[in-house]
């Protein structure tokens, strides 16, 4: 049996690379036995999207989506109020279009409670690592 993929969904944002690129690191070694579907593969120096038009990285972003059997979502930036519109983009297609199990990672109980929110996700969780078990338990 070939390896279930996980799509990472999350802010990209240059300003906060190394955030950015940790969550996701953390992930691959939370998930050995996933194959991981990273937004940021092949861009990790370039985050800023000057090799890519934005709708080249859509139109991935999107395929691998469909493809994934899971969505995990970490929309938090620590100390930045900013949701990114694309991970919510991502994230209530993935749920609420493709019916994909969407899981969440955030702190805020705000985002956590929103009814669109409510209505994509599949579960919920404050800890990332507390989320890959779920996602190995259930999904895997």
């Amino acid at each position: 049996m070939s390896e279930p993929l996980l799509y990472l969904s999350g802010p990209i944002s240059a300003e906060h690379a190394a955030h950015c690129l940790a969550w996701r690191h953390e992930v691959r070694l939370l998930l050995p036995a996933w194959q991981i579907l990273d937004p940021c593969r092949g861009r990790e120096h370039d985050l800023r999207r000057t090799s890519y038009t934005p709708n080249e990285l859509r139109c991935r972003d999107l395929t691998d989506i469909k493809a994934s059997r899971v969505v995990l979502c970490h929309p938090d930036i620590p100390d930045l109020a900013y949701l990114g519109i694309g991970t919510w983009g991502e994230c209530m297609i993935a749920g609420l279009v493709w019916h994909k199990p969407v899981v969440l990672v955030t702190e805020r109980e705000d985002v956590r409670e929103h009814p669109w929110v409510r209505s994509a996700v599949v579960r919920n969780f404050t800890e990332l690592a507390a989320a890959c078990k779920y996602i190995e338990e259930v999904w895997g």
